[in-house]
């Protein structure tokens, strides 16, 4: 899946290949985010602070959990069909943000310094097939990433960008 790409539009994030459109994500401030994909509806949930876990929920039924530990900086995602992810945070020389399969990364966000303000790169490897669970696992990652650097991307100063990134990996 390459050639994807996050754009914003009519208060929503969609996520791109070439002129079709596979997501419309609504991020949400109150712990609730919703997206459609395929024409279906999905709700993203957070629970908890010192120990976040995500939900992805369709129609009732729990798609995937993604979990933290209070002190690690790698989570778990756990789909309803029992695959089992890695989630990571790092920051060499920025913030970025993978879900991985064993040894082969699936999808990433990072931040960078581009033109004197941050940018979130997003990119998609080859690694997985089941096209729908990476789709899924970009619209987490787009709301995970929003939540952290939301501020620090449409701050005017390499100050709010720099403590932000630090705050985001500590």
């Amino acid at each position: 899946m390459k050639n994807l790409q996050w754009i914003w539009e009519n208060n929503c994030y969609l996520l791109m290949h070439d002129n079709t459109q596979l997501i419309s994500l609504k991020i949400g401030h109150s712990g609730l985010s919703s997206f459609v994909m395929a024409d279906q509806a999905y709700e993203i949930i957070k629970k908890g602070s010192w120990n976040p876990v995500y939900l992805v929920r369709s129609q009732a039924e729990e798609i995937l959990k993604c979990s933290y530990p209070f002190w690690g900086s790698t989570g778990k995602v756990r789909f309803n069909d029992g695959s089992i992810y890695q989630v990571k945070y790092s920051n060499q020389p920025y913030f970025k943000l993978s879900f991985i399969d064993g040894d082969n990364e699936i999808l990433s966000y990072g931040l960078t310094l581009g033109k004197n303000k941050p940018v979130i790169t997003f990119s998609v490897s080859n690694s997985l097939v089941d096209a729908e669970k990476v789709l899924i696992l970009a619209a987490l990652g787009k709301k995970l990433i929003y939540g952290k650097f939301h501020a620090a991307c449409n701050a005017d100063d390499n100050d709010s960008f720099l403590l932000l990134t630090s705050a985001a990996s500590s």
